[in-house]
Formats: C-alpha cells, structure tokens, sequence
C-alpha cells in the first residue's frame, strides 16, 4: 500500500503525541503519514489541503455550511475525511459519496471516561469545589458558603442506559445512592441484577436529587429538559449534562436557576447557535451569547469546554481507532474493481441494496459491531447475513431480535461474539448453555451456526502446520526476524 497523506487542521499537542503513538503501536507509518495544522479548518485554510489523500478535523469543523462540497471543490485528490468525534452532524453522506469522499467517525470510546466526569462534575458541583480552589488561592480558608449534601442515600435519575448510561449507573451505585433510569427501550435483566429502577420520565424527574444525562441526540429528545420538565424537578435537584448540549434547553436552564428551583447545574456541553466557544479563548473578548454568559456568571453552575473526552486511554482509543480506519478504508481498489466487474459503495448503499450481506473484515475499534441495531433497520427486508470472519463483528443480540422481528431471511454463522465462556470445539451436548444467545440463535430454524470450521480443509490444515514447524525451526537456529 502507498504511502497515504492525511491532513489534521485544529490540531492540539496531545492530538500530535497520540496519533504518532499510534503509527507506531499500529506500526502503520509505511501506510500513512501525517501533518499536523493547528489552523482551524475555513473558507481560507482548506486550500492546505490541497495534494492530500485525505483530512482529519474535529466536529466543530462540520458546522461549516457545505464542508464536503468545498472540500471538494478546492481538494480534489481528499477521498477521506476522519471526524475526531463519533458524531457526524452536518456532513451529508449522500453528498459526500457523489464527489467520492468516504466519511468515516470513531466509535464510542471510552464510556467511563465520561461517565466518570458526569459523576466528577457532580462532587464539584455538590461541595463547591469550584469556589473553595479559589477562596484558598486568595488565602481565604473560610467555609461559609461551601455547604453540600451527602451523595449516599440520595435518588440519581440516569436519563439514558446505554454504555456510559451503565457506568454512570455502576458508579452511583457504588456511592450507596438510589439509581432510577428512563429509556426507551429499558433492560429490565440489567436492572434487576444490578439493583436500579426503570421508571417513567415524569416519575423520575419528580423523585430525583440528582439527574444525569447520557441520551443520544435526534428529534425526540431536542430540548428533553425544558421548562416543563423543569416545572416537574423537585426542589433543591442538581442536574447534570455530559452527553449533548441541545438535550437541554439553555435559557429555560437560566430561569430556572434564577427561580431558585434548583440547587445547581454541572453542564460539559451546551446548545451553541451561532458561534462554538468551546476550545477557544475568548478571556479577552466579549461573548455574544448572552444565555452563555449568563450561566457562567451564577454561583451554582459548573461549565466546563466538552472535555470528557480528555483522558489519557480514550485519547489513545480515539487514535487508534482513525489509524486503523484509515488503513483499512482509504481509497478503494477501483482498478480491480472496474477489471473484476464489481462496485464500490457508501456501508449504507450496501445494506440498503443487498440481498445477502457477506463479511470478511478485521476486527478493531472500528469494526466492533459493525452489524448493530441501527445496520439491521437498514438491511433489506428479507436479506439474508453470513459472517466467517469474526464473531464480535456482529452484535448477537440484535441479530436474534432482528430474526424475531422477520426483517431477515436468514443468517449463516461460523462465529460468534463469545463473552463469558468459549463453546466451539467443545461438546454441551448434554449441558445445559449458558449464554442465551447464542441458545436462542441456534434454535431458530432459519440460522444455520458451525463452529468455527472456515479453516478446516486439507490444504489450509496443511499450510497451518507447515507455517508452524518453519517458524520453529527458524526459531532454534536464530532467525527471529523471519517469526
């Protein structure tokens, strides 16, 4: 593979030590090398793009009116742009596949990394942390003022269980706290294992001292926290924001906070409009946005520029994840493609138009339940999956509820994303499972499972032993270069 070129505008020292770090953990410098720009990405910088393969920019970068579309117009030879976030927001993938340009986004990284500055906010928030560094900075070592409450024994409300959702939940329990929870599609067999409560939303507002946000954004849950679900808090609740910043609406927050309904807030995102503040210095300048402003300015409140993301391993996940993306998706094998007769296409396109799904990718970051919820709901209706690459490819769980729901004619497994015990090559046979799942798929009459017999023919079986026994004795007489 040729030495790809990919370009990173709005840089950040810790962007430069781990993306190197990662090259070299990944050992893909013969595949990519990067530049590093701490010029943010404009009308006027994207020009600094011109004669790379492709871009590295942050999602602020994506509220640029028609990003791909200039992009394209002033970069031509960019195939890829990589998105340091795992949304994608303002960047039309249809658009983006008619010039050519591959979108590509992390994965979720490090869900204890914000579920962990969720609960870090909170006792910052609670005991005044924020106030008392200062007052002992100016030599004023006072209490009055700094008055907070005990966490245990308190009600959280956790709005959203997904994997931060649950961390957050593992944590609050640990405190000795009550945990209420809302979601739309609660897990009742998570809950009663680990001792919290599905609740309705008005239930949960109503019971709850502390409430956490940790749901995705979209149109449902726009401005989920309103004056109306203000109207609904108890007196005196805390509430707390690391997820998406238009889950709240932000001037309602303002009267709230002036009404006194609350004791404080603890926000690491915020609904921007017309300008992003976050990882800029505006100390010598004046904000426009006035809500902004006015929350920063009260006693009770905790704004901090989305940094939950800011840990050393999830930095280091983040990098990881876009190098091996970059690896595996840039630029396509178009000759072979025209030569052999075949097409390449956006994920999306390929769900949506075939009537069989077959896979044959590596597992990484990356690709881990790349066959998920959100890839069944676009599938054809009746298409058919076979997966003999690896197990974990495929989210197991939402396999069975897709054959449950007969969006799929069938599926066809030679692995399986195992967790607690490893069947294959073994005989339950007069055992009872354990994993339910897997149960379940093997029950149904349109999956067919073998365990895991893709290498099991006589020449493959051949070349496996005889790549061993080289490999030995290459060994024993020195040559460790050649393992």
């Amino acid at each position: 593979m040729t030495q790809k070129k990919i370009l990173f505008f709005d840089s950040k020292l810790y962007d430069e030590k781990t993306f190197t770090a990662a090259l070299k953990t990944l050992n893909a410098h013969d595949k990519l090398h990067f530049t590093f720009l701490q010029s943010k990405l404009d009308d006027e910088t994207v020009i600094e793009a011109q004669g790379y393969d492709g871009m590295c920019i942050v999602h602020q970068d994506t509220r640029i009116p028609n990003i791909v579309e200039k992009i394209h117009q002033n970069c031509p030879s960019v195939k890829i742009i990589a998105l340091r976030s795992a949304g994608h927001k303002g960047v039309s993938l249809e658009i983006a596949k008619g010039y050519g340009i591959e979108i590509c986004r992390i994965p979720p990284y490090s869900p204890h990394a914000v579920a962990e500055h969720a609960v870090a906010l909170l006792l910052s928030l609670n005991r005044n942390m924020h106030h008392a560094f200062f007052r002992t900075k100016q030599h004023n070592f006072t209490l009055d003022g700094l008055v907070g409450v005990d966490l245990f024994g308190k009600t959280v409300g956790i709005i959203g269980t997904g994997d931060i959702g649950i961390c957050a939940v593992n944590i609050f329990l640990d405190f000795g706290c009550k945990v209420l929870c809302y979601d739309i599609k609660p897990d009742e067999e998570a809950a009663k294992k680990k001792g919290f409560e599905y609740v309705t939303m008005d239930e949960l507002l109503q019971k709850s001292d502390i409430v956490s946000l940790h749901a995705p954004l979209n149109d449902s849950t726009y401005h989920l926290i309103d004056k109306t679900a203000f109207d609904k808090m108890k007196q005196g609740a805390m509430l707390i924001n690391t997820s998406r910043g238009p889950l709240v609406d932000a001037q309602a927050l303002v009267d709230c906070l002036k009404s006194r309904k609350l004791r404080g807030v603890a926000l690491d995102v915020y609904e921007f409009k017309d300008k992003y503040y976050f990882y800029n210095d505006y100390s010598q300048k004046v904000m426009d946005d006035d809500t902004l402003a006015r929350l920063i300015s009260m006693p009770n409140t905790i704004v901090t520029s989305h940094q939950v993301f800011l840990t050393e391993e999830a930095l280091k996940k983040i990098a990881e994840s876009i190098v091996q993306i970059l690896c595996y998706n840039i630029k396509p094998d178009e000759e072979t493609a025209k030569k052999k007769g075949f097409e390449y296409v956006t994920m999306d396109e390929l769900l949506q138009k075939s009537d069989i799904v077959s896979l044959h990718a590596p597992l990484n970051d990356s690709t881990y339940h790349l066959i998920d919820k959100a890839a069944f709901e676009k599938m054809k209706q009746g298409a058919m999956l076979i997966n003999t690459s690896r197990g974990p490819l495929v989210d197991a769980q939402a396999l069975v509820d897709c054959l449950k729901s007969k969006k799929l004619r069938g599926a066809a497994l030679d692995v399986y994303e195992f967790k607690d015990k490893y069947y294959f090559y073994n005989d339950y046979s007069q055992k009872v499972m354990d994993d339910d799942t897997l149960a379940r798929l093997i029950s149904m009459p349109n999956t067919i499972v073998t365990s895991h017999q893709a290498f099991l023919t006589e020449e493959a079986l051949k070349k496996i032993a005889e790549s061993i026994v080289q490999s030995l004795l290459d060994f024993f007489h020195g040559k460790k270069e050649n393992i």
